[in-house]
């Protein structure tokens, strides 16, 4: 059996190939992390529409979809773990938001920064397909 997940947004880009692109965010922080993510790969997303409440929150209630350019994203910093390149804690984007790295334990953030999970080249992001 298969996982569901409700997300609470989700962002949608222009079709590719036929196939409308998807980009799902639970907060805010996510939601400016899918925008980075889609436009190093030459991408955007044009519009957010929420699937619950909170998601209608971070839209600010707007009458939906909301243009991206509606939504006001919180500003984001260049990832310390990675140093931009993407990581497990910017989410591959290569931008997080001031401190977020203090929510992880020093042994993780260790073995990020000797593994292979920072300082790595990233492949594209690959947007869920719907």
């Amino acid at each position: 059996m298969g996982r569901s997940h409700t997300y609470n947004v989700i962002g949608e880009g222009p079709e590719n190939d036929g196939v409308r692109l998807c980009y799902p965010a639970m907060n805010k922080r996510e939601m400016e992390q899918a925008r980075v993510k889609a436009g190093r790969d030459g991408k955007i997303i044009e519009r957010w529409c929420s699937q619950t409440v909170t998601g209608a929150r971070m839209l600010g209630f707007q009458v939906e979809p909301v243009r991206t350019a509606d939504v006001k994203l919180p500003k984001l910093v260049s990832c310390p773990i990675c140093s931009g390149r993407g990581c497990v804690v910017c989410n591959d984007s290569g931008v997080t938001s001031t401190g977020y790295e203090k929510n992880w334990q020093s042994w993780q953030l260790d073995q990020i920064r000797q593994g292979s999970l920072a300082n790595q080249p990233r492949g594209p992001a690959s947007p869920s397909k719907h």
